[in-house]
């Protein structure tokens, strides 16, 4: 079940609902720290190569 309430919710003092792009985008100009349920990536990575794991399916995985 997908959550409705965020630290980006509390963040922006929004109530709980869908989490949209401008709502990560004022949370992200607002420097929102990262935290045990929030990971900022700055770039994509590329795809894995030499048997590497791709850290952004890692870092989703584990939110999940």
């Amino acid at each position: 079940m997908a959550r409705s309430w965020t630290r980006l919710h509390e963040h922006l003092g929004v109530p709980p609902g869908p989490v949209d792009f401008d709502m990560v985008a004022k949370a992200a100009a607002g420097r929102l720290a990262e935290s045990d349920d929030l990971d900022w990536k700055e770039h994509l990575p590329q795809p894995p190569r030499e048997g590497r794991w791709n850290e952004l399916a890692k870092d989703v995985a584990a939110m999940a």
